[in-house]
């Protein structure tokens, strides 16, 4: 049955393995639909089983130098250690199985022959980020009652639908638009053929509406940096100036219309009304930029106490709770909110130890910087994302920060992207 499916998948051009379809699997429905994602893992065990002369047996060396996956199995050890230190076992088991895929995907991805390349792999993660941006949109359409006036009010509607970004949080939603907009942008500059440039200004196009839509102000400040830098690609490289004048008025156009949304202007205000005079103690506020400046406060207060090894694996949420709760900040404490900040929130959980890792996830892919542009602004907007989100607390954040960055930083796939070291030129 196996060899079957394998002889089907040949005749397409995609693959020969079991292992690559299950690769395949993990990427597209970690956005599409995480409650099935799971299944890859299991396609790729049953590739090992059914395949055992194409497992590779992982040596010590060989995964110190695939690094980032040496962080990811360090960071999953100090989680399991931090169960020593910790009182709320539980909830301490929970963390263990909610970030399973930092110990399972590194393993699995060093034990399984793969003949899928990198450009396969990111084709999956497109074509996975449109049709989730199309059924958003399209399940939001079919959410409001009155469809009858096609303007920018309805666009809006569209955005404020509770089906608008079904299968997941907005802000995580937003990230991999971000990141759809990054891939299609690299495309965009290395296409010679002018009739190939309309699927990725499509792209770039749904993917920019996409983030506006989720209304995640970090991540539309993210776009248009991301919208400056390529501008300036546009204008240093060798387009011509209909190319150049053309994009720059889409961004021009895409400024107006952000910039005249009135949610995205009252998200906006909301940073600069809830920062003026914020309280820190006695505040039951859940407005968005107040409650993130609140638990910033309150973490740092905890992992101070615990500097070097935090509270232990399942203590963090309960220590932040009773924080708030002494510091009459009711309206966080209720809602048992983390940190809203990756680096935070692993520092009152696994302490300075814990924090120096997740910094090596991103510093061990710090060679790639000079040779892939897309590369390193991916990394940028996990980065950033993770100073507003407690970004690995999800399977949204989890799984694909996990995947993305093994499959996007580590030398074993077959690298066929057109890997834009001379970008800016």
């Amino acid at each position: 049955m196996f060899k079957r499916i394998s002889n089907y998948s040949s005749r397409f051009g995609l693959t020969n393995t079991l292992a690559d379809f299950g690769l395949f699997w993990i990427v597209f429905f970690s956005i599409f639909y995480q409650r099935i994602a799971p299944i890859g893992f299991f396609i790729l065990i049953l590739s090992l089983l059914f395949n055992k002369q194409n497992i590779q047996f992982i040596r010590f060396k060989n995964v110190f130098l695939a690094a980032p996956s040496i962080w990811f199995l360090i960071y999953y050890i100090l989680l399991l250690l931090g169960l020593v230190w910790t009182e709320e076992i539980p909830f301490g088991l929970s963390k263990l199985e909610n970030k399973l895929t930092f110990f399972i995907f590194p393993l699995l991805f060093q034990l399984c022959k793969f003949n899928v390349t990198l450009k396969q792999i990111v084709n999956v993660l497109l074509i996975s980020i449109l049709f989730s941006l199309i059924s958003s949109n399209i399940l939001a359409f079919l959410d409001i009652e009155n469809q009858s006036s096609l303007n920018w009010n309805f666009f809006e509607k569209l955005s404020n639908s509770k089906s608008f970004s079904w299968n997941m949080h907005r802000s995580y939603f937003a990230t991999y638009c971000n990141i759809l907009v990054v891939l299609m942008f690299q495309r965009l500059t290395t296409i010679k053929k002018d009739h190939y440039r309309l699927l990725p200004i499509f792209g770039i196009a749904l993917g920019s509406l996409g983030v506006i839509q989720s209304l995640s102000k970090i991540n539309i400040l993210i776009l248009f940096l991301s919208f400056t830098f390529f501008l300036i690609v546009f204008f240093v490289k060798g387009f011509n100036i209909k190319e150049k004048l053309m994009f720059l008025s889409f961004f021009l156009t895409g400024l107006f219309f952000t910039v005249n949304n009135k949610a995205i202007r009252y998200r906006f205000n909301e940073i600069k009304e809830s920062t003026t005079s914020i309280k820190l103690e006695n505040n039951s506020t859940l407005q968005s930029s107040a409650i993130r400046i609140i638990m910033w406060n309150t973490s740092w207060e905890v992992w101070k106490e615990s500097f070097l090894f935090g509270t232990g694996t399942g203590d963090y949420s309960a220590e932040l709770t009773k924080r708030n709760f002494n510091k009459g900040n009711y309206g966080v404490a209720k809602e048992q909110l983390n940190s809203h900040n990756q680096f935070l929130n692993t520092g009152v959980q696994l302490g300075a130890v814990g924090v120096l890792v997740l910094f090596m996830l991103f510093i061990s892919s710090i060679r790639y910087f000079l040779r892939s542009t897309w590369r390193w602004m991916i990394l940028v907007v996990f980065f950033i994302n993770f100073l507003v989100e407690s970004f690995l607390e999800t399977q949204a954040g989890i799984v694909l920060f996990c995947i993305l960055i093994l499959l996007f930083f580590n030398p074993k796939l077959k690298n066929d992207m057109v890997d834009d070291d001379h970008m800016i030129q």
